[in-house]
C-alpha cells in the first residue's frame, strides 16, 4: 500500500478534470474521505475506501477512466478495494444497502460509505436518517 499522500496524488491526477455536483470529482472524493476520517479516525481502510468510493463509476455517476482493480488494490489494499468495488457495482445502490443483506462487516462499511457520500452532497435527509438509524440499530454506531 502507498502513503496517504500517494493515494491523494493518484486520486487528484485521475479525477481533477471531472465535474461532480458543481465542483470537481476530486473534491467530492476527498470530502467524503474526510467525513469518514472525522467519524472513524482509526479505520484507515474505510478512510481509503471513502477516497476511492466511486473510482470505477457507479450507477449514479459515470466515470470511466479504465482504472484496473489491481492498480487500486496496490494503492489502498484488498479490503478497501473490495469495498469500493462493491459500492461502485451495486445497481440501485442505496436501496440495496438499506435492505441490509450483506455480510455483517461489509454491510456496516457500505452503510458508512453511503452515509458519508450522501452527507457530503447534502443528500436526501430521509436516506441519511435511515442509514443513521440502521447503523445504530444493527451496529450500535451513533452518528451525528
Amino acid at each position: 500500500m502507498k502513503t496517504f499522500e500517494d493515494k491523494i496524488n493518484f486520486i487528484y491526477e485521475n479525477t481533477k478534470d471531472y465535474p461532480h455536483s458543481g465542483r470537481s470529482f476530486f473534491e467530492h472524493l476527498i470530502n467524503t474521505s474526510n467525513i469518514i476520517k472525522d467519524l472513524f479516525p482509526e479505520d484507515q481502510y474505510l478512510i481509503d475506501a471513502g477516497l476511492f468510493h466511486s473510482i470505477y463509476g457507479t450507477s449514479y455517476y459515470e466515470f470511466d477512466k479504465n482504472i484496473s482493480r489491481d492498480t487500486v488494490k496496490s494503492i489502498i489494499g484488498e479490503k478497501s478495494e473490495n469495498l469500493v468495488y462493491i459500492f461502485c457495482t451495486l445497481p440501485d445502490r442505496t436501496f440495496r444497502i438499506i435492505q441490509n443483506t450483506f455480510e455483517r462487516d461489509i454491510q456496516r462499511d457500505l452503510y458508512i460509505l453511503e452515509y458519508a457520500n450522501y452527507l457530503e452532497q447534502n443528500g436526501n435527509k430521509q436516506v441519511i436518517n435511515r442509514i443513521k438509524n440502521d447503523l445504530y440499530k444493527n451496529f450500535s454506531i451513533k452518528l451525528p
